[in-house]
């Protein structure tokens, strides 16, 4: 699937707390943009990889650091 620019106008605020809390604004407006024409279509969005197809859940998959790490630490039995 290829991507093309775009040039949004955001207000400044948004921006500011989207970045506070790391989201990723392209991958964010790509996600709803993809539910909202699919609810358009009459498509259901239950099953998201007929939505968005299997790649992008592929790429789309959690890459971060465990949020609870302390049983690997063994603080945790």
């Amino acid at each position: 699937m290829s991507k093309q620019k775009l040039t949004l106008s955001v207000n400044k605020d948004v921006i500011r707390k989207a970045r506070k809390h790391d989201i990723n604004i392209s991958t964010f407006l790509e996600i709803r943009l993809n539910e909202y024409i699919s609810l358009l279509e009459g498509n259901s969005i239950n099953n998201k990889k007929e939505v968005f197809g299997s790649d992008f859940f592929k790429k789309a998959e959690c890459g971060h650091r465990d949020l609870n790490p302390s049983y690997k630490l063994g603080k945790l039995k």
